[in-house]
């Protein structure tokens, strides 16, 4: 089972990497081994930058605004 768990986590890196692969790399795998490069949707999200952590803790610590219309005067 072990060869089969660096097989797969190759192939998963080959996809994920395949703008780093030359052209005959490509080509190779694409017609030799059926692998194609991942789609968008198969790409793990960037991560966040600490920046970007403290700036949603920053949001998220703020108290909740409430937003009250004015109320309409009473029918006469």
């Amino acid at each position: 089972m072990r060869q089969g768990e660096n097989l797969g986590r190759w192939v998963r890196s080959v996809r994920l990497g395949w703008d780093q692969l030359t052209t005959v790399q490509q080509r190779m795998c694409e017609q030799v081994l059926g692998i194609e490069p991942a789609g968008e949707d198969e790409k793990p999200k960037p991560r966040r930058t600490q920046a970007d952590k403290w700036a949603l803790a920053r949001v998220q610590a703020l108290p909740p605004r409430t937003c009250r219309a004015p109320r309409a005067p009473p029918p006469t």
